[in-house]
């Protein structure tokens, strides 16, 4: 759900990406405040292959969420057309097992696991990440994706940018 943007942190000398919340959820008062709660419950989590959520903030009335860039491609791009070696599909299953623990310990279920959801940075302190949103026992559904999907109470999570494929996972 929204746009992301490349951009850059002038600041700290740094690339950032930046999620734009649709205008039609921005103007409900209710999903804007249950998209802080996922927000807020989402950058809680800190985990190597979970992508770092650095605000939320607004700009001339556009709500946004400005995340760690991660630099390479979606694990959806990375398998297209091809098999994965064993050896790499085991490393990229245990680092995605790694960060769904992290955040299920923070009471943040994913909603939204998929290829397209994971990144493959070039970077190799970083594999594959992903973005979280909504922690259990919430009432709220997340929409921190562009599908819908069905939550029955759990918080969401969603992929923040497409990554190349030495690197690590994120879950986005």
């Amino acid at each position: 759900m929204g746009v992301v943007y490349k951009a850059e942190d002038v600041l700290l000398g740094r690339f950032v990406a930046l999620k734009f919340l649709p205008d039609e959820v921005a103007r409900d008062a209710q999903s804007l405040e249950r998209f802080r709660r996922e927000v807020r419950a989402a950058s809680a989590v800190n985990h190597a292959n979970i992508c770092t959520i650095h605000e939320i903030a607004n700009l001339d009335d556009r709500w946004f969420i400005a995340m760690e860039y991660l630099d390479g491609m979606t694990l959806k791009h990375l398998v297209t057309g091809r098999a994965l070696e064993t050896e790499q599909l085991l490393h990229l299953a245990i680092e995605i097992a790694d960060a769904l623990d992290a955040a299920h310990s923070q009471g943040i279920v994913h909603r939204d696991i998929k290829p397209a959801n994971m990144f493959i940075t070039k970077r190799p302190r970083q594999s594959s990440r992903f973005r979280l949103g909504q922690s259990r026992g919430s009432r709220t559904q997340g929409r921190l994706r562009k599908r819908p999907s069905h939550s029955h109470g759990r918080k969401s999570t969603s992929p923040a940018r497409n990554r190349p494929r030495n690197g690590r996972l994120h879950v986005a």
